[in-house]
C-alpha cells in the first residue's frame, strides 16, 4: 500500500497530464457551466485542468516543482501583455463597443492562461526520456481512439447497409457535437451525412484537422526510430489511419499544413528520401477516400464571366446559359442576374476590350434613398442600386471561405487591431472566428501581445538549438523535430484558422511543448539567452522588419485615401486598354510622356483592384519599401554597420517631402525608377567587385527598365561614373571599363531618338526648360530641393518668396553666381594636392558622392520652372547617404562602440519624431484630397445617375489642392468623370463663377447641361 501511495505521490502530476492527452481530445464538447453573452461553455476537461494545476501549484509552493529558466518568462510576459490589453479595452474601448461584455472578455484572457499554464506542469513531470516514451505511447492511444471514431462517424451509414435490423433497432450512429453556431453549442448530437465533413469527438472539423497537423509530424519522426518491427508496422498503420482521419476533414489549408510540418520534421530528421513518398501516399489517399476534399481544392479558384459597373465594381455574375451567348459574342438583352452567392474574384487581363451591355440591373434591399445618403457619407463612389451601362468582364473567382474572410472576419480584426495598435481592442472584442489566429493576435492584444506571444516560440526554438548536440537517444530527437513540424504547420494553418484558440488543439500544444522543453532540460540545465537574442534581433531581417513596421505606423492610415488629380487619367488609360495592346505602349506614346513600363504595370493593377485604391496604395508603399531595402544593401556595402544602414534607409522612408511619392498613385514612375535604379546601382557594385557577368547583365537589364518607366534614367550612365570614380575605385581610363559602359551609353543615346519616333507630347510652362533663366533656375531651384529635404514643406514658403525677390534682379543673380563660379575654380585649381587629400579621406570622399548623386539625380528637374516634391525620389538616395555620413562622423568623435550605437539611436529618434509630426500633417491633407474626389463622383454618381450624351459638365471653384496635396489640377476632373458614365461625348469645363453658370441653365437645355459649385469645405453641389 505504502509503495502504491509512493507511486501516486511521486507520479501525481504526470498521471494527470496522461489522462488530459487523452481525456481532451477523447471527450466530446459537451456543455456543463453556461456563460451568459456567449455560446461558449465551461466544461468538464476545464474542471480537470484546475485540479491538476492546483496540485501543480502546491507542488510549486513547497518546491517540490521548478519553473524552467527564462521560458517562464516569456510566458509571463505574454499573459502581462494579455491583461494590459485586457484593462485598457475595459477602461477606454469597452465604452464604445456594441456587444462587448467585460466579464466575457476576462474569461476569454483566463483562457489563455490556462491553455499556456499546462506547458509549466507538462515540463514539471519530465525526469528521464522513460517519461518522454510512456507519454508517447499515451499520445498514439488518444490518437486511434478519436482516429476510429472518426473512421466510424465517416463509415457507418455503410455498416448500416450491412446490418440493417441492428442499426434500425437502435439507431446507431457515430453524433457529432459540434460549436458552430448557438443551438449545436447546447450538446445536440448530430449523426452526419455521407457527403459531411468528419469532426470526431472534436467540436469542428478544422479543430479535428489542425489537432492532426500538430501530432502526425510527430508519429512519423518517432516511427523511423522504433526498433520492433511489430510497433513500426502498428506507427505506420496509425499515421496512414491520421492522414486519413484528416482527408475526412476536408480542410484544404489544414491538409496544405500538414504537409508542410511532415516537410519540415523530415528534413530536420534527415530523411529527405521519404517526402516523395508521403506526399505519393497522401494524394492516393485524397483521391481515394475523399473526393469532395479533392473537389474543394479544385474549386478554390475558377474562371468565370460577371457583371462590373462603371467602376470596374462586380455586380453580377453571369448564369450557365448567358455564359454562352458571352462566348458567341452575344451581348444584347443580357437579362437581370443575382449576385454571386458569397464569392470574391480577381480580375484577369482582358484580351479584348470589355463589352458593354445597357440591360443588366441589380437590386439591394436598402432603399434607394438610404443607399445614396449612406454611402455620400462614407464618400464612397459605388451605390447598393446601379443601373445603365455594365461590362462583361473575365475573372477568377475564390470561393465563400476565401470571401467571407477577406470581406468580413479580416478587415473586422484589422480594424480592432487599428483602434489601438499597441495593445489592440481586449479581448472577446473580434468576431467568435476571425479564420486567421494571427490577425486575432492582433485584432485583441495588439503588437505587444503579438510579440509576447512569438516570444514563447522564440525562447523554446533557442532551447532547442543549443540542447540539439547534446541529445543521444533518437527517440527524444525525433520527438523534438516532430514538435518543430507540428508547430511550423500550426502557424501555416494559423493563417486561415484559429488553432491557437481552439481548446482541444491549445490545451494539448501547450501540454507537447512543456514535454520537449523537459526533455531538452533533461540533457542541458544552463542555456545562453542574452547573446542569441542580441545577435538575432540585430540581424538584417530583424533590421528590414523594423522598417517594414515603422512603414506601417507612418503609412497605414493613408492606405485608405481615395484616388486625386492625374489618378484618374492613369486609371482610364488602364480601364480602355487590353491585353493585345500593350505591346504598341512601347512604340507609341499616345501624346504623353514616354513612360510604357508604368502603363503596364497600371493596367495590371487596374486588372487586380479596379477602382479600389487601398490595392495601390499599398502598391506604391511596396515600391518605396523594397526601394529602401535596396539602400540598405548599398549603405551596408559601403559601411559595413547595420544602424548606418538602418539611418539611411528610415530617411529614405520617411522623409517629409517624399509625401508625394508615398500618397500619390501618379507617381508610378518616380517610384519604378528609383526602385530599377537602386538596384541596377547594386548589381553594378557586385560586378565591379566580383566580376560577376551575371550582375553585369542584371544592370543592363533594370537601366533598360528604368528608360522605359521614366525620363531621369538619362542620367544612369554619369551615375555609374559616378560609382566607379567614388565607390568602386576602377579607373574609368582602362579601355575594359570604358567598354563596360557601351550598353548603357547605346541606351542613353537611343533613348531620346525612341522618344521622338513614339510622338511624346511637348510640353511648355514649368515643365519646359527656359533657356535666358536656366542659370538662376538651376541654383534656384537645387537649394529648393535642397532646404525642402531639409526642413520640410514649412521651407516652401521662404522659398516662393526668395524665387520671388530673385527673379526680379535676375541680372545681378546671374553676375554674381557667374562670379562665385570663377573664384571657386581658381581655388580648386590652386589647392589641387587639397582636394587629392581630401578625396583619401573617406568621410569627406563620401560627403562630396553622397552631394554629387544628389545634385546628379536632380539635374533632369533643375532647369524647370518650379520644384515639386515627387521629383526628389532618386535624389533623397543622396540626401539619405549624406545624412548618414554626418551622423556617423558625429558619432565618431566617441570612441568607443557602444556609445556610438546609442548616440546614432538618439540621432534617429529625434530625426525620426520630427518625420513623424510633419507625417501625420501631410497624411491628413492627402486624406481631406481624396475626401473631396471620393464625395464629388460620388455625389455624381448617386444623383446624376444614368446616361448623359453631348452633355456638358461645368464646374465653378474646382479645388485644385489642399496645402501640398492635389485635388483636381488641369482638368483631371474629366477623367474621373469618365469614370461614372463612361462616354466620351460628355465634356467637362471650368466656369469663374457662379453667375456664369446660372446663365449657362437659364439660356441653354437643362438636360444637356449641368452646373456645380464647391463650398469652403470642396463639398460639391448643384446649381440651380
Amino acid at each position: 500500500m505504502k509503495k502504491l501511495w509512493n507511486f501516486f505521490k511521486e507520479n501525481l502530476l504526470k498521471i494527470g497530464i496522461s489522462f488530459l492527452i487523452i481525456f481532451i481530445p477523447w471527450y466530446p464538447k459537451l456543455p456543463s457551466v453556461r456563460i451568459i453573452h456567449t455560446w461558449v461553455y465551461i466544461r468538464f476537461e476545464d474542471f480537470f485542468i484546475l485540479l491538476i494545476v492546483a496540485i501543480w501549484l502546491l507542488q510549486l509552493i513547497f518546491r517540490r516543482v521548478k519553473l524552467p529558466p527564462k521560458i517562464w518568462s516569456a510566458i509571463g510576459f505574454y499573459w502581462l501583455a494579455g491583461l494590459l490589453s485586457l484593462i485598457f479595452s475595459i477602461i477606454f474601448i469597452a465604452p464604445h463597443l456594441l456587444n462587448f461584455f467585460p466579464s466575457v472578455a476576462a474569461l476569454y484572457y483566463i483562457r489563455h492562461i490556462e491553455y499556456l499554464i499546462l506547458f509549466f506542469v507538462a515540463f514539471s513531470t519530465i525526469r528521464s526520456v522513460k517519461d518522454l516514451k510512456d507519454y508517447l505511447i499515451i499520445l498514439s492511444i488518444a490518437v486511434i481512439g478519436f482516429s476510429l471514431y472518426a473512421i466510424g462517424q465517416r463509415f457507418y451509414l455503410d455498416f448500416w447497409v450491412a446490418f440493417p435490423k441492428f442499426f434500425e433497432k437502435y439507431s446507431f450512429c457515430f453524433p457529432s457535437f459540434q460549436t458552430g453556431n448557438e443551438e449545436f453549442a447546447k450538446g445536440i448530437p448530430l449523426c452526419l451525412p455521407r457527403d459531411a465533413r468528419i469532426t470526431a469527438t472534436f467540436a469542428g472539423h478544422y479543430d479535428l484537422a489542425a489537432y492532426l497537423v500538430l501530432v502526425i509530424p510527430i508519429l512519423t519522426g518517432v516511427l523511423f526510430f522504433i526498433k520492433k518491427r511489430i510497433y513500426q508496422i502498428l506507427a505506420l498503420v496509425m499515421t496512414v489511419v491520421s492522414i486519413m482521419v484528416l482527408i475526412f476533414t476536408a480542410s484544404r489549408v489544414s491538409f496544405a499544413a500538414y504537409l508542410l510540418g511532415l516537410t519540415a520534421t523530415l528534413i530536420l530528421l534527415g530523411k529527405k528520401k521519404f517526402i516523395i513518398p508521403f506526399y505519393i501516399l497522401s494524394i492516393v489517399l485524397l483521391l481515394a477516400f475523399s473526393g469532395g476534399t479533392a473537389k474543394r481544392f479544385l474549386e478554390t479558384f475558377r474562371l468565370t464571366s460577371v457583371v462590373t459597373n462603371n467602376q470596374g465594381q462586380v455586380v453580377g455574375q453571369l448564369s450557365s446559359e448567358l455564359q454562352n451567348k458571352v462566348s458567341n459574342n452575344v451581348f444584347e438583352n443580357i437579362p437581370t442576374q443575382n449576385l454571386p452567392a458569397g464569392s470574391g474574384f480577381l480580375g484577369l487581363p482582358q484580351l479584348n476590350a470589355p463589352q458593354k451591355t445597357n440591360q443588366a440591373v441589380v437590386q439591394s434591399a436598402l432603399s434607394i434613398a438610404e443607399a445614396k445618403r449612406l454611402k455620400l457619407e462614407n464618400g464612397g463612389v459605388e451605390i447598393s442600386t446601379v443601373s445603365g451601362n455594365f461590362l462583361i468582364r473575365k475573372v477568377l473567382v475564390y470561393d465563400i471561405s476565401f470571401t467571407t474572410r477577406f470581406q468580413a472576419e479580416w478587415p473586422n480584426a484589422w480594424n480592432a487591431f487599428l483602434r489601438n495598435p499597441l495593445l489592440g481592442s481586449g479581448f472577446a472584442t473580434v468576431t467568435l472566428a476571425v479564420d486567421n489566429n494571427l490577425l486575432r493576435i492582433l485584432g485583441e492584444t495588439g503588437l505587444l501581445g503579438m510579440v509576447a506571444f512569438l516570444s514563447i516560440f522564440f525562447v523554446l526554438a533557442l532551447v532547442l538549438k543549443q540542447v540539439l548536440p547534446d541529445i543521444k537517444d533518437n527517440i527524444a530527437k525525433a520527438f523534438l523535430f516532430g514538435v518543430v513540424g507540428g508547430v511550423l504547420g500550426l502557424f501555416f494553418n494559423a493563417v486561415l484558422i484559429d488553432v491557437f484558440e481552439a481548446s482541444k488543439v491549445a490545451e494539448t500544444l501547450w501540454i507537447l511543448l512543456g514535454i520537449a522543453a523537459g526533455v531538452a532540460f533533461i540533457y542541458r540545465k544552463d542555456f545562453e539567452y542574452k547573446k542569441y537574442v542580441v545577435k538575432i534581433l540585430t540581424s538584417h531581417f530583424f533590421t528590414v522588419f523594423y522598417l517594414f513596421f515603422l512603414t506601417l505606423v507612418f503609412y497605414l492610415k493613408s492606405v485608405g485615401n481615395f484616388f486625386v488629380a492625374d489618378d484618374f487619367t492613369w486609371l482610364k488609360w488602364a480601364a480602355t486598354t487590353n491585353l493585345s495592346q500593350l505591346p504598341k505602349l512601347f512604340v507609341n506614346a499616345q501624346g504623353f510622356f514616354y513612360r510604357p513600363l508604368d502603363k503596364v504595370v497600371m493596367f495590371f493593377l487596374y486588372t487586380l483592384f479596379s477602382f479600389s485604391a487601398p490595392g495601390y496604395h499599398l502598391t506604391m508603399l511596396l515600391f518605396n519599401f523594397l526601394s529602401a531595402i535596396g539602400i540598405y544593401i548599398i549603405v551596408n556595402k559601403l559601411f559595413n554597420k547595420k544602424i548606418l544602414s538602418f539611418i539611411a534607409a528610415f530617411i529614405f522612408l520617411f522623409l517629409p517631402s517624399q509625401g508625394e511619392n508615398v500618397y500619390w498613385i501618379s507617381t508610378i514612375s518616380n517610384n519604378l525608377s528609383t526602385f530599377f535604379i537602386v538596384y541596377m546601382l547594386i548589381f553594378w557594385m557586385n560586378f565591379r567587385s566580383k566580376s560577376s557577368k551575371l550582375n553585369y547583365v542584371l544592370a543592363i537589364v533594370f537601366a533598360l527598365l528604368s528608360f522605359l518607366s521614366y525620363e531621369i534614367s538619362i542620367i544612369i550612365l554619369p551615375l555609374l561614373i559616378l560609382f566607379d570614380i567614388f565607390i568602386t575605385k576602377v579607373k574609368i581610363t582602362k579601355v575594359k571599363n570604358i567598354l563596360s559602359y557601351l550598353p548603357f551609353a547605346i541606351l542613353t543615346v537611343l533613348y531620346p531618338i525612341v522618344r521622338i519616333m513614339s510622338h511624346v507630347a511637348s510640353y511648355g510652362g514649368d515643365y519646359a526648360y527656359n533657356i535666358p533663366h536656366l542659370i538662376p533656375n538651376f541654383i534656384g531651384n537645387f537649394i529648393g530641393y535642397f532646404g525642402l529635404m531639409t526642413f520640410g514643406e514649412p521651407f516652401l514658403p521662404l522659398y516662393t518668396a526668395s524665387r520671388n525677390i530673385l527673379k526680379e534682379e535676375m541680372i545681378l543673380v546671374v553676375t554674381v553666381l557667374v562670379a562665385l563660379f570663377f573664384v571657386l575654380a581658381i581655388i580648386l585649381f590652386v589647392k589641387r594636392s587639397m582636394l587629392r587629400e581630401t578625396y583619401k579621406n573617406e568621410t569627406f570622399r563620401l560627403i562630396i558622392f553622397s552631394g554629387l548623386f544628389l545634385f546628379l539625380s536632380l539635374v533632369p528637374f533643375l532647369g524647370l520652372g518650379n520644384i515639386a516634391e515627387r521629383y526628389e525620389g532618386l535624389a533623397v538616395v543622396g540626401f539619405a547617404l549624406l545624412v548618414t555620413v554626418i551622423f556617423a562622423r558625429l558619432a565618431a568623435f566617441v570612441k568607443v562602440g557602444k556609445q556610438q550605437i546609442i548616440i546614432l539611436l538618439i540621432l534617429t529618434t529625434l530625426l525620426g519624431g520630427w518625420y513623424y509630426s510633419q507625417n501625420r500633417i501631410e497624411t491628413g491633407q492627402w486624406f481631406e484630397a481624396g475626401r473631396i474626389t471620393g464625395r464629388t463622383l460620388g455625389y455624381l454618381r448617386l444623383y446624376y445617375d444614368g446616361n448623359h450624351p453631348n452633355s456638358n459638365f461645368y464646374f465653378v471653384d474646382l479645388p485644385t489642392r489642399k496645402a501640398q496635396a492635389w485635388i483636381f489640377p488641369a482638368g483631371y476632373l474629366s477623367d474621373g468623370v469618365w469614370f461614372i458614365y463612361r462616354d466620351d461625348t460628355i465634356k467637362v469645363d471650368k466656369l469663374s463663377t457662379i453667375q456664369d453658370g446660372k446663365v449657362i441653365l437659364a439660356t441653354s437645355n437643362r438636360a444637356k447641361n449641368f452646373v456645380f459649385a464647391f463650398d469652403k469645405n470642396g463639398n460639391i453641389y448643384a446649381v440651380k
